[in-house]
């Protein structure tokens, strides 16, 4: 599993879960941390929600969770502490690896690369753990670290246009890459730049993957069409094995083995935004509230607020109140509060503009760093909590979510939020939430801020 998911709109290689674009930097000959080049995927390849299947086809769900913000690059390894492959996380000129497929903080983060690098990720020396190389022109520059600093060691292959992949072709424990040129594809069984003959698989217009796709220990070939995946268990192509579709028209599809059981699969990033948020106003994330920009909201004009409270109260009051699935409905082990106010916000058919995060921190980032935080109270803001007033400075002391429904009310009787104190299985309105301090609030986009 070597990489994310390419663009729909303009193809990328893949490998297992590795990514061709510029995904994150890494290392190369005399390579210090500098700023990386913005995304270069497409604008539909962004989103922070992930569903991760196992099975030949991708019809069991193994994990449903939110993780990074939604315009991050992502890729996908096994990064040394898990038994199978999990997500990572570029940002700026920071990657960000994770050992669990649950969202929330990543285990570890360094920066590295250059601007206009594009990542790669693979198992190059077979000791079993997911490093990076980076290609500039038609050089590729391979690392076996985790780390900044210089390659381990490059070599040329192909041409710079050409699509890379990733993958353990031969059944040796290590990986190596593959280039295509139109539907023909050259394997390299070494990393020194030799190929073999080629052979052809797919369409040139054809998103093209690699993974294990029958656990035999080689990787080999699969092409996408709109939602339809065509795999192949044969090393050159020679037949497509298995047929079937999967997917929504704008998901992007990241390829691993999640489980650890040999197999690879494909796992889904999808949006919850009606579009990539932007950034701005002098915002650094992640980080503490120093409110580069505090937004002042207004008084929503569009009735969305009064629907989404209307929707809210009937699960929030009532006795006796009805079982709360939001937490087996987010998926994964997401804050129950967090699930909470994110499954309010889907039943009101207002996700794209309020958001769904299982990590009140990253929550309340996302807003941040779309210029939609503040610390003023307007009902239909989403407000965050210091519950247990635990004195870590303030957006990393974030551990409770609420609806503000009535700005009039003193700051800790605004919100409704549907966690019991010790019971996540049924609602509960706790309209002082907890009674500790109010961090902020974020504004989603049917509230005009200035």
């Amino acid at each position: 599993m070597r990489q994310p998911a390419p663009s729909r709109l303009t193809p990328r290689p893949w490998r297992r879960p590795l990514t061709t674009s510029a995904v994150a930097a890494v290392a190369c000959a005399l390579l210090t941390p500098v700023a990386l080049a913005p995304s270069a995927l497409a604008a539909d390849n962004w989103g922070n929600e992930y569903l991760i299947y196992n099975g030949a086809t991708a019809t069991t769900t193994h994990a449903h969770f939110t993780f990074g913000r939604t315009a991050d690059q992502v890729v996908a390894g096994r990064w040394g502490g898990s038994q199978g492959d999990t997500l990572g996380l570029r940002r700026g000129n920071t990657m960000y690896l994770d050992n669990r497929l649950v969202g929330g903080w990543a285990a570890i983060s360094f920066t590295y690369g250059r601007a206009g690098d594009e990542l790669f990720v693979g198992d190059w020396n077979g000791n079993g753990i997911d490093t990076f190389a980076v290609r500039r022109g038609n050089t590729i520059y391979v690392s076996n670290r985790q780390t900044s600093g210089h390659a381990d060691f490059t070599f040329t292959l192909g041409s710079p246009g050409d699509p890379l992949y990733v993958g353990d072709f031969n059944g040796d424990g290590k990986d190596t890459f593959a280039l295509r040129r139109g539907n023909q594809i050259y394997v390299s069984n070494r990393l020194d730049g030799t190929t073999e003959p080629p052979f052809t698989f797919g369409t040139a217009g054809d998103e093209y993957y690699v993974g294990d796709w029958n656990h035999n220990g080689v990787d080999t070939f699969a092409t996408r069409r709109g939602t339809q995946f065509s795999l192949s268990n044969h090393p050159r192509g020679s037949t497509v094995d298995t047929v079937y579709s999967f997917g929504r028209s704008g998901d992007t599809y990241l390829v691993g083995d999640w489980n650890g059981n040999g197999a690879d699969t494909f796992s889904i990033r999808r949006n919850n935004q009606a579009s990539p948020p932007a950034t701005g106003g002098g915002a650094t994330c992640p980080g503490s509230v120093t409110h580069p920009r505090n937004a002042i909201p207004s008084r929503d004009t569009t009735g969305k607020v009064q629907h989404l409270i209307n929707t809210m109260w009937p699960y929030a009051t009532g006795d006796p109140r009805p079982a709360n699935p939001s937490v087996a409905w987010f998926g994964g082990s997401p804050e129950p509060s967090a699930a909470w106010v994110s499954w309010i916000a889907d039943k009101a058919g207002l996700s794209r503009e309020i958001g769904k995060f299982g990590d009140p921190v990253e929550w309340a980032n996302w807003f941040k760093c779309n210029d939609r935080w503040g610390i003023t109270a307007v009902p239909g803001a989403i407000m965050f909590y210091d519950k247990h007033d635990d004195g870590v400075s303030p957006i990393g002391s974030i551990d409770y979510v609420a609806i503000c429904h009535d700005a009039t009310k003193p700051k800790n009787e605004r919100g409704v939020d549907g966690c019991g104190t010790q019971e996540y299985d049924r609602y509960q309105v706790n309209r002082r939430s907890r009674g500790r301090q109010v961090i902020g609030y974020g504004y989603p986009s049917y509230l005009n801020v200035r």
